[in-house]
C-alpha cells in the first residue's frame, strides 16, 4: 500500500492562530463539522467526552527524533523518538486529543479545551468510553519538567477533575499537596514505594489523592486515619501536611489561599530517637 487518502470531516475554530501561542493544555474551541458529514453526529448527545483526531497540517514530517517541550538537555540525551512523545512532528502528523463536550449546536461542537490551532483539519471523532479508554494502572515516566509550579498545578487540576468529575475544595487541596510534594520533595516524580495516609473525614480529598498519586487500598499504598493531616511515607521518611483550611472552603478559595493557610508542612525520619519523629522541618521552595 503506497498511498492513503484521508478527507477532513470538519475544522477547528480556535482563538489561537499560531502553534507557538498555544498553551500546553489547550483552550476552549469549536469543532465545525462539514455539511456532508453532519448525519454522523446523530446521538452524539449520549456522550460527555470525545476523542478528536486532527491532521496537524503545519507540523514537520521529516524527523524521527525530537527534544520534547520541558526537556532541559538539548543534546543527545534529550532526544526522544517521535513515537515515545506527543510531538506534532512525526511521519504522519495526526493529533489526538480527549475533550469534554460543552454544547452541541447543529453542526458545531463546543469543547472545553483543545490544543489544535484555528483552521486545523479534523479527520475523525470518536466517543470516549470510560469502560474501554480509562486505564487507571497506566505507568508513565516524566518526559520533561513543567515550565513552572503554576503550570504543574494547572495540569494536576485537569487530571483531578477528569477523575473526580467536579471542582470542589477537596480536589483543589489534593492538587496543591501533590504539586508541593512533586515540586519540592521528589523532583517531579513519584518515588517507588510511596505510601499515602489521608484523613477519613475528607472524602473528596481521598478520591483525588488516590488518583493523582496512583495509590490504592488493595496494593497497600493508601490508608486512612483520624488526624486532619496527609502523610506521605517513603522508606523511613515521613512528610506531614497538617491541614489548616477547613473542608467547607470552595475550589476557588483553596486555590487562592496562601500555602501557609492551606497546610503546615514538616518532615521527620522514623529512624531518629528510637522511632520518634525528628521535629526538624523541611523547608519548602517558597520559604
Amino acid at each position: 500500500m503506497s498511498e492513503i487518502t484521508v478527507n477532513p470531516i470538519g475544522v477547528v475554530r480556535s482563538s489561537v492562530k499560531q502553534r507557538s501561542d498555544m498553551p500546553t493544555l489547550g483552550v476552549p474551541a469549536l469543532i465545525e463539522v462539514f455539511d456532508a458529514y453532519t448525519a454522523g453526529l446523530r446521538h452524539l448527545e449520549k456522550h460527555s467526552h470525545l476523542w478528536v483526531l486532527a491532521w496537524l497540517h503545519e507540523a514537520g514530517r521529516d524527523k524521527l527524533l525530537v527534544t520534547p517541550r520541558g526537556v532541559r538537555d538539548q543534546g543527545e540525551a534529550g532526544l526522544h523518538g517521535v513515537f515515545a512523545v506527543r510531538s506534532p512532528t512525526r511521519p504522519n502528523p495526526i493529533g489526538l486529543s480527549a475533550v469534554r463536550i460543552v454544547a452541541i449546536e447543529g453542526n458545531r461542537i463546543r469543547v472545553d479545551r483543545l490544543d489544535f490551532v484555528d483552521g486545523t483539519p479534523v479527520i475523525d471523532m470518536k466517543p470516549y468510553f470510560r469502560r474501554f479508554d480509562a486505564i487507571a494502572a497506566v505507568r508513565n515516566e516524566p518526559i520533561g519538567r513543567p515550565a513552572s509550579r503554576d503550570a504543574a498545578l494547572a495540569a494536576l487540576l485537569i487530571e483531578a477533575e477528569n477523575f473526580h468529575g467536579e471542582r470542589c475544595g477537596g480536589l483543589a487541596l489534593a492538587a496543591r499537596i501533590v504539586e508541593h510534594a512533586r515540586s519540592v520533595l521528589f523532583d517531579y516524580r513519584d518515588p517507588p514505594g510511596l505510601k499515602v495516609i489521608a484523613p477519613q473525614a475528607r472524602g473528596c480529598l481521598i478520591d483525588t489523592l488516590m488518583a493523582l498519586f496512583n495509590v490504592g487500598f488493595g496494593r497497600g499504598t493508601f490508608g486512612l486515619h483520624d488526624r486532619d493531616a496527609v502523610i506521605l511515607a517513603h522508606g523511613l521518611r515521613r512528610y506531614v501536611y497538617t491541614l489548616v483550611i477547613p473542608p467547607s472552603r470552595s475550589f476557588e478559595d483553596v486555590l487562592a489561599a496562601a500555602e501557609s493557610s492551606v497546610f503546615q508542612f514538616h518532615s521527620f525520619d522514623e529512624s531518629h530517637s528510637g522511632g520518634e519523629r525528628d521535629p526538624r522541618p523541611l523547608r519548602s521552595a517558597h520559604e
